[in-house]
């Protein structure tokens, strides 16, 4: 969310414009109108995206975003159990479906920085997770029991 004053917009350049402090839109760049406004993550793909604030970037008024990919390098150990969480993208709660019944299975929630936000037990085939208070953004739960898995959440 780029909240701004009416005098600034914010528009993404490509990176040799924003180098050189100027102003040409970037095709298919993001753009918002005079005051700030909203640009979708679906927008961004991975990678830094260069914006500037029209009427200033020659005086410096540019900055960037970086996008980075929530892949995680961390080793399987045995075999995955059968899940899946849905809806996703989410606003309220999550539905962690096992399908191989595993009461018991514990889960850790950690937000894109790797930061642990959540845990709890899922005892049910289908257990409910309440996510309301979670801030915006792409989640990784880690499944443990008697094996492993990892799944990958958004929460709008």
């Amino acid at each position: 969310m780029f909240n701004i004053t009416n005098a600034h917009d914010a528009r993404e350049v490509s990176e040799a414009t924003w180098n050189v402090s100027g102003n040409t839109a970037l095709s298919g760049g993001f753009q918002t109108p005079f005051g700030g406004g909203l640009v979708p993550a679906s927008q961004l793909g991975v990678g830094t995206h260069y914006y500037v604030c029209t009427p200033h970037a020659s005086i410096g008024m540019l900055g960037r975003i970086i996008v980075q990919d929530l892949t995680t390098s961390i080793a399987s150990v045995g075999q995955s159990l059968n899940s899946s969480v849905y809806p996703n993208p989410t606003t309220n709660f999550i539905k962690v479906d096992l399908s191989d019944n595993s009461n018991g299975v514990t889960y850790e929630v950690f937000n894109a920085l790797g930061v642990l936000v959540m845990t709890g037990k899922l005892n049910d085939e289908v257990s409910t997770i309440d996510v309301r208070n979670l801030p915006s953004g792409t989640y990784l739960m880690q499944l443990k029991g008697r094996q492993n898995t990892r799944l990958k959440f958004v929460k709008q």
